[in-house]
């Protein structure tokens, strides 16, 4: 047995706040590859976790003190040659297939911006008056990590954070404590992980009814879920579906190549496959004379086959590569249509997709790196088809934008606006999907 999957096989959940004993165990993981030994919640557990949650304690020290430690615990995850951070970076490869490289590049990035300059304002301010209760986070596994923000600002603030770690990707909640653990252990003891079979009523309306809030990653059937089982007057927030966007605007092309525009938005869909909130699922391209469409097009094949190579699609299931391929179908049988699609597509399989649709909706798409661009003559058009979106309009990347332009998107985009190619990457996690989670710290 090699020591990384003895490593696997040694984890048990649920950590933190001393939760030990004997319980029930089960295995999850891919089939052909390492099993995951996670320990279920027996109702010992149940007991001490809805207990802690109602009963949270005073904060441990100070908010500059938590803002250290946390620093310090974020610095063994950036530092070059990380030993946690390349075992997170095998293990979440090894559960969801997503490409080493690019786990490695947003564990670096997310864990840089969670102890960057947001945290450099706040050191010196006195602590919230009523700080947080206690927060349930229920983590989803498309995006390794996405459920970090709010439990830093909460474990920062002073409260205290249960993880409901998924089954899909069961890996970085627990190294995430490890780490804790290991650089602030103070701080770690008010963070735990645990792990049960999502849609458990007896188990969720347990911990929900004894927490002082609740934070929900999913799809939006899971977050009515629990919604439906948290007292009504519990603090909620939902991160669920979301439809980003990018818009190339006229001035670009006088600015840029169509091969430096084709690689920054082929990174936009590339990394994570096109799974997370933030992949573009629709391109908005300023072309009134129809002469840019075509360069932008070959330019993104050439850089989205580059990029299979250096970091290629995780393996599909079967049903994926069937939506992929019935969406290529769909595309083709519009050929004798008026005005018809054009189809670009990856030989030899559902590698990527491109598709030039001067019809194409903002609806959600079959990801996996396909790329829709629409052909827009004015602005207008784009504002219009975004404003459209309402609640589940999510980022939108941008490139050549006037000022007047960019200023109507802002209003729009509520959620956030970014540089084309930074759509993945964040500058500032305490401005969470449109939530400001600075107001945690008072």
């Amino acid at each position: 047995m090699s020591a990384l999957q003895h490593a696997y096989e040694a984890d048990r959940f649920p950590r933190g706040w001393a939760l030990d004993g004997p319980g029930p165990h089960k295995s999850f993981g891919p089939s052909d590859g390492p099993v995951f030994v996670r320990r279920t919640l027996s109702d010992t557990d149940l007991q001490r976790l809805r207990h802690r949650l109602g009963s949270p304690g005073a904060p441990w020290g100070c908010r500059a003190t938590r803002i250290s430690a946390l620093r310090d615990t974020c610095r063994v995850w950036i530092d070059s040659g990380s030993p946690i951070r390349g075992e997170a970076v095998a293990r979440v490869h090894a559960v969801t297939g997503y490409d080493a490289g690019f786990i490695d590049l947003h564990l670096r990035h997310l864990f840089q911006t969670l102890s960057g300059d947001p945290l450099a304002t706040l050191t010196g301010a006195p602590d919230h008056p009523f700080p947080p209760r206690s927060l349930i986070t229920i983590a989803s596994a498309n995006i390794p990590g996405a459920w970090l923000p709010p439990v830093v600002a909460h474990l920062i603030a002073g409260g205290l954070c249960l993880v409901k770690c998924s089954s899909s990707e069961p890996v970085l909640p627990g190294l995430f404590h490890d780490s804790l653990q290991q650089h602030a252990p103070d701080l770690a003891d008010r963070l735990a992980v645990a792990s049960w079979n999502g849609g458990d009523r007896r188990i969720e309306a347990a911990l929900l009814s004894a927490t002082g809030s609740v934070a929900v990653y999913g799809d939006d059937a899971t977050a009515t879920a629990i919604r439906r089982l948290a007292p009504q007057a519990t603090p909620f927030l939902e991160f669920g579906h979301r439809l980003s966007a990018a818009w190339i605007g006229a001035e670009a092309f006088g600015r840029h190549s169509p091969a430096e525009l084709a690689n920054r938005l082929a990174r936009d869909l590339a990394v994570f496959d096109g799974q997370g909130c933030l992949s573009p699922q629709l391109i908005l391209l300023e072309d009134p004379s129809g002469d840019r469409t075509p360069a932008l097009v070959e330019q993104l094949a050439e850089a989205l086959t580059r990029l299979d190579t250096e970091h290629p699609l995780r393996p599909l299931s079967a049903a994926e590569a069937a939506s992929v391929h019935d969406y290529r179908a769909s595309i083709a049988m519009r050929a004798l249509s008026a005005n018809p699609p054009q189809l670009r597509m990856s030989p030899g399989g559902a590698r990527w997709t491109i598709v030039v649709d001067p019809h194409a909706p903002l609806v959600p798409t079959c990801l996996n790196r396909t790329a829709i661009l629409r052909p827009i003559h004015q602005p207008d058009e784009a504002i219009t088809l975004l404003e459209g979106a309402g609640r589940s309009l999510g980022i939108v990347a941008t490139e050549g934008l006037g000022e007047g332009d960019a200023t109507r998107l802002r209003e729009v985009a509520v959620r956030g606006v970014c540089s084309l190619g930074d759509a993945q990457f964040p500058t500032d996690p305490f401005q969470h999907d449109g939530v400001d989670l600075s107001v945690l710290f008072g």
